[in-house]
């Protein structure tokens, strides 16, 4: 039924009454939380709730017709995909009024409509709090991308800025219902969002959306994301230099300087990041891995790493 409602919003550029908010969604007049290619994040309020107002721009050029029909789906599941571990859409909403230098102004194009989660993304909330079992959070990651995967639907953009953290501190799959779910690419969605210089999302992606950004997301693109995402959590290590391009080149004897946790769990790690998209593990096996007796944790984090050369050479990896 999901299938069948999502071709008819696509073919039409049309939502169901069921995705549309009822009563007044209003803007925060604080600054914007995040700026993306195609959108920016803002604060509001809906029913006396703190919200996340995910605010459409339609200037770009990529708001053709075709992908704006494209973007109907999203609430669609959205509103129809429920887990735990993924973050709530609320719905859709339009004429949302904002303040700007003291002027009142109606958006007139659809915004999303999602729940504010003070704690933050898991990078964030790992780094206030330093003795929280970040195993525990990615378990609670697997599960929800275990979830969207065996509803059919890939997340397409993983990585640490779509990951967020509950008031139960509880870890949730953000973003699923934009990019990945809808078999978005980059193509319309480029990764834009920046840390330190380096493309955020383009540091996560898997050789294959690297070779070919147009390419339609699949499941093993998340499991390769997965795999750089638990290598930060777990490690914390920053050396997004060394690390981003040794998957990538399908070596899975890491040079000297690249640094490894001193744990099993680096053995799934570069599972995740074989070169080879069929031959990655499934969602269901990592979970099988993840929660197996002789997977244990230390109490301490994060995980100790062997240690590294000083840095590495002037040339790039090579395969």
């Amino acid at each position: 039924m999901l299938h069948i409602l999502r071709y008819l919003c696509r073919s039409w550029g049309v939502l169901p009454a069921s995705c549309t908010l009822q009563g007044k969604v209003e803007f925060t007049e604080l600054p914007s939380l995040a700026h993306e290619d195609f959108c920016e994040l803002r604060r509001g309020t809906w029913r006396s709730k703190e919200v996340v107002i995910k605010v459409m721009h339609p200037g770009a050029s990529h708001w053709a017709r075709d992908v704006k029909k494209e973007l109907s789906m999203g609430p669609i599941l959205g509103r129809h995909l429920k887990h735990r571990n993924l973050l709530p859409l609320y719905g859709v909403c339009a004429g949302v009024k904002f303040t700007d230098s003291g002027k009142s102004t109606e958006h007139p194009y659809p915004c999303f409509v999602v729940p504010w989660m003070k704690n933050g993304n898991i990078r964030d909330f790992v780094r206030k709090n330093t003795t929280f079992d970040r195993f525990k959070l990615l378990v609670d990651v697997c599960e929800g991308l275990n979830y969207l995967h065996s509803e059919g639907f890939a997340h397409g953009c993983l990585d640490w800025q779509s990951v967020l953290v509950d008031d139960e501190q509880r870890a949730c799959l953000a973003d699923f219902c934009f990019r990945g779910a809808l078999g978005f690419s980059e193509a319309y969605f480029p990764a834009t969002t920046t840390l330190d210089g380096f493309s955020v999302s383009g540091i996560y992606m898997a050789p294959e959306r690297l070779a070919s950004p147009a390419a339609p997301t699949r499941k093993p693109t998340d499991v390769h994301e997965l795999g750089t995402l638990i290598l930060e959590v777990l490690t914390f290590d920053q050396s997004w230099r060394d690390v981003v391009e040794f998957p990538i080149t399908g070596n899975l004897k890491p040079p000297s300087w690249v640094p490894i946790p001193d744990h099993p769990i680096w053995d799934l790690v570069k599972r995740c990041w074989i070169r080879e998209p069929e031959k990655r593990p499934q969602m269901a096996e990592i979970l099988e891995t993840l929660t197996s007796p002789g997977m244990t944790f230390p109490m301490v984090w994060p995980l100790p790493v062997t240690p590294a050369s000083p840095s590495p050479p002037s040339d790039s990896i090579s395969s």
